[in-house]
């Protein structure tokens, strides 16, 4: 096809007054069509048609009475145009459906009615629709897993260490109160840090029950009925909650990158997730068990027992010491690659080290 510089040039040699129309033509190639205005963009959306599967590949011969008798279930929804392609090399159907509805509320509709309705024991629907399909299909072969879990970043959760008056904060708990204040002792009374301000505007308690430190003073953790909340910063901001119900104790670990929680249930009882540990940073929750026969220490908790650097984590029964890695929460393996145990006739408790992974049985 000639371009218009070829047309206005025929132009020019057939008429007369060329020579006058020459004086209005640019002597470019012309601008761009995108530069002078926005091209119209169409809709490429099928909100009205629905991509069903898995049917049947039939021949021509029986081509008319699959169609009869999927459309009685395809029109439950509503009315609708459909198209069943013929593969030309096969000679039969392809094996699915597109149909198209009068609006957007019948085939959502159709979805709904259709997907994973069975037509016989060998043929079961897959339906989406149409958009969805095309999302599927122009999808990236290189997979790339996308995470769901948000981090956060402590790089100011011990700003209080850099207290220009060198002082320390503390924390009371009182009826539904709780108050975070500095020691000061040059003013002779509390300093107020941060109590609960936000959640009083917005008439909430801050903590429903009881309130306890990190073992380095990063994070504040509140005690709720369906879990548990960490609070870091020095504006005390909720950075990350961590789902268990009526959770009776916690430990951190040394690090505080592993927050372990317990909901009071006995050794005794069939409840696996009495028991569970967290990442810190994303709340992720990365072990779960029952409650251990003993806890080392004496008393009711804790059961678990860390390592100084918080690498490992132990429990024991009256023979045999569990000692499990956190990179994986494994038990730990011989040189030979073999899950092992500890065992000790007449074990009563054990502790770790305080410098080194060494335990004391």
């Amino acid at each position: 096809m000639r371009d218009i510089q070829e047309l206005i040039q025929e132009k020019l040699e057939n008429e007369s007054d060329g020579e006058d129309l020459a004086d209005f033509i640019s002597e470019g190639d012309g601008e761009d069509m995108a530069e002078i205005e926005e091209p119209v963009k169409c809709d490429e959306t099928f909100p009205l048609s629905v991509f069903i599967a898995n049917l049947p590949q039939v021949g021509k011969e029986k081509y008319d009475k699959l169609m009869t008798v999927i459309s009685k279930l395809i029109d439950k929804a509503g009315k609708s145009e459909k198209y069943m392609p013929v593969n030309p090399e096969t000679g039969k159907t392809g094996g699915f459906v597109i149909a198209t509805y009068e609006d957007k509320d019948a085939a959502t509709q159709a979805v709904s009615i259709l997907d994973g309705m069975s037509l016989d024991k060998a043929h079961t629907f897959k339906v989406v629709k149409m958009d969805t399909f095309d999302e599927i299909t122009n999808r990236n072969e290189e997979f790339t897993a996308k995470s769901s879990i948000q981090s956060f970043s402590r790089h100011d959760f011990r700003e209080w260490l850099c207290d220009k008056n060198c002082r320390e904060q503390f924390l009371l708990r009182y009826q539904d109160e709780t108050e975070i204040h500095w020691h000061d002792m040059m003013a002779g009374l509390p300093q107020p840090a941060y109590c609960g301000e936000r959640e009083k505007k917005q008439k909430k308690i801050w903590c429903d029950s009881k309130v306890q430190w990190s073992p380095q003073g990063s994070f504040i953790v509140t005690f709720h009925k369906p879990g548990i909340a960490l609070w870091a910063g020095p504006d005390y901001e909720k950075k990350v909650r961590m789902a268990h119900e009526s959770v009776r104790k916690l430990e951190f670990s040394p690090d505080e990158e592993f927050v372990l929680t317990w909901n009071g249930s006995h050794s005794s009882e069939a409840d696996k997730k009495a028991v569970r540990i967290f990442r810190t940073l994303t709340g992720e929750q990365v072990c779960s068990c029952r409650t251990p026969t003993v806890a080392p220490g004496g008393g009711e908790f804790p059961h678990f027992l860390w390592s100084n650097d918080g690498k490992f984590f132990a429990e024991c029964n009256e023979t045999t010491i569990f000692v499990r890695d956190t990179a994986d929460f494994d038990l730990i393996k011989d040189d030979d690659g073999k899950k092992r145990t500890l065992k000790y006739d007449g074990l009563h408790t054990f502790q770790w080290s305080p410098k080194d992974n060494i335990i004391a049985a």
